[in-house]
């Protein structure tokens, strides 16, 4: 389960990545869209790993 720094942290990285799509490569949009996803649906029962974190982090500093 998401921490609620965790959930913060995962919307603002979710929320650049989708507002510089440019920066990304097409498999790190489909990971954008599918956590983006995952989100909407599960909120706060969600659950990211570490590799996931990161992918996350990696997007993160392409996005920014």
């Amino acid at each position: 389960m998401l921490s609620a720094d965790d959930r913060k942290s995962l919307d603002w990285i979710l929320s650049k990545a989708q507002s510089a799509p440019e920066n990304l490569s097409e498999w790190e949009h489909g990971f954008v869209d599918d956590m983006t996803d995952r989100l909407d649906k599960q909120g706060d029962r969600m659950t990211v790993s570490d590799p996931q974190w990161d992918i996350l982090e990696r997007i993160r500093e392409k996005a920014a």
